[in-house]
């Protein structure tokens, strides 16, 4: 989903390391956490980015046949969230099957136990692939993306005329995939981006998160700056990038989603 805003003056600025310093509220600065806490953040940060190096290096059919090993394994040891899964797959096929819509297969899991399920373990799928592709993110191209990015004639026209310079520009994706892809491809046709980037506990992550991202041309804010340093990027007829599922500071706008009441940001929907 693109939005346009009317042009400002143009000005440029630098990235951000603010991102790196913040964390949301009740998570403790690092050095108030007990050395065992701190000992496993270090080696689970350690695995995830010599995991990272070695994944960029392997080919692409073997790292999805990982990502699914890895969602296999995931779903059969998390527990909570396995059920929590269910829970919400099944409100939404349920909602699909009473109004008719959707794909036969889902509304088909409303009544089917063994369907159901069948979704359940694949979520934890995309999630790993998720990862894999967000880990992967230094090894791609312009050309691996735009191979990769298949938009439809209608859409294709309609992004070519939001993209053909660089503007401010109101960019807004959603956790159907990485994000790094889409946000590649935007970057190749308008240039740096301005986005906030969630505080993770494990600062190390973080960080190694943070140079990722950076490195291909993102401007990182940190939360508790985000409306401030957006909208001045807007106004100085820049492009800025806004996640529009996940309510990460509690400050979102309740909305009615598959019969339930949820959650979504505030600032896609102002």
């Amino acid at each position: 989903m693109i939005g346009m805003v009317p042009e400002a003056a143009e000005e440029s600025t630098e990235a951000s390391p603010r991102a790196l310093r913040s964390r949301p509220a009740g998570v403790a600065d690092d050095t108030r956490r007990g050395p065992f806490v701190r000992l496993r953040d270090w080696a689970t940060a350690g695995i995830v980015i010599a995991g990272g190096t070695l994944i960029c290096k392997l080919p692409d059919r073997l790292v999805w046949h990982l990502a699914d090993l890895a969602g296999s394994v995931a779903y059969a040891v998390s527990r909570e969230r396995r059920d929590r899964a269910r829970r919400n797959l099944r409100r939404v096929v349920v909602w699909m099957a009473a109004h008719e819509v959707g794909d036969e297969r889902f509304r088909r899991a409303a009544a089917d136990s063994t369907a159901l399920e069948s979704l359940v373990r694949s979520a934890f799928h995309s999630l790993a692939h998720y990862y894999m592709e967000v880990l992967r993110t230094p090894r791609f191209t312009a050309a691996y993306v735009n191979e990769r990015v298949a938009l439809d004639a209608a859409a294709k026209v309609e992004v070519d005329e939001a993209m053909k310079t660089r503007r401010a520009l109101i960019l807004v994706g959603m956790h159907f995939g990485s994000i790094e892809m889409p946000g590649l491809f935007a970057m190749s046709r308008v240039g740096t981006i301005t986005t906030a980037m969630e505080t993770l506990r494990n600062q190390r992550i973080q960080r190694y998160l943070y140079r990722i991202r950076v490195s291909y041309g993102l401007r990182i804010v940190g939360l508790e700056e985000a409306g401030a340093e957006l909208i001045a990027a807007l106004r100085r007829n820049e492009p800025i990038g806004l996640v529009a599922d996940r309510d990460i500071t509690g400050g979102g706008v309740e909305v009615q989603m598959f019969g339930a009441t949820t959650k979504i940001p505030a600032g896609p929907v102002l």
